[in-house]
């Protein structure tokens, strides 16, 4: 479990990080 809250993390911390480019750029 603590595993699949870890990589929910990553993915959320990704995708925040490409949003936040996509609305810069």
């Amino acid at each position: 479990s603590a595993h699949q809250f870890s990589k929910s993390l990553k993915l959320a911390e990704r995708g925040r990080a490409l949003l936040t480019s996509s609305g810069t750029g």
